[in-house]
């Protein structure tokens, strides 16, 4: 697909943000692979109440059937099976680099934590992030701070999720890579 879209002469760098991404990278590795892995660990609690709400809204869209039940359990699981997966491919491929990178770090500093991800990519075209890149992160986050559109609320009680059972199942993902928890 990615393919199709660059078509006709697109030029560039793909950035993609899915954790789809993660239950495939032996399959997105394969068919690229000098990609660049960045995964992005977020609290899995605030994660898990953040999705529900996010495929609820996008559900209610087409059907006016209550799904919270099934959305809470599948996408708490796809989380997991996401974690799981990225442990399996990260055994298999010790030489793969992947940077880790915190979301409280990234909305905390977003121009630093860029830095850090150009600046730990080995060559290949990414020699560091230039001025104008810089600039035009700056000028991003100015025009959209944090809340201006609203906050997404969401609370987990909405979808039968308990905040210690969503602690235990990520324990070890949390301690691994330093998750903090809001």
């Amino acid at each position: 697909m990615l393919q199709v879209l660059q078509h006709g002469g697109a030029r560039g760098r793909w950035t993609l943000k899915s954790p789809h991404h993660a239950i495939a990278l032996d399959a997105l590795t394969e068919v690229y692979p000098d990609a660049r892995l960045v995964l992005l660990h977020r609290d899995p609690v605030e994660l898990c109440g953040s999705v529900c709400s996010l495929i609820s809204t996008l559900t209610a869209t087409f059907s006016a059937a209550d799904h919270r039940d099934y959305i809470a359990a599948h996408w708490t699981e796809m989380l997991e099976e996401s974690v799981r997966r990225v442990e399996d491919f990260r055994r298999r491929n010790p030489q793969r680099l992947i940077l880790d990178v915190l979301y409280d770090d990234l909305v905390r500093d977003p121009i630093a934590t860029v830095e850090t991800i150009y600046a730990r990519c080995p060559s290949g075209g990414i020699d560091g992030l230039d001025a104008p890149a810089r600039a035009a992160i700056a000028t991003y986050v100015d025009a959209h701070p944090k809340g201006a559109l609203g906050v997404h609320g969401y609370d987990l009680a909405d979808y039968g999720l308990d905040r210690a059972d969503i602690e235990r199942r990520f324990a070890g993902y949390v301690e691994r890579y330093g998750v903090p928890a809001r």
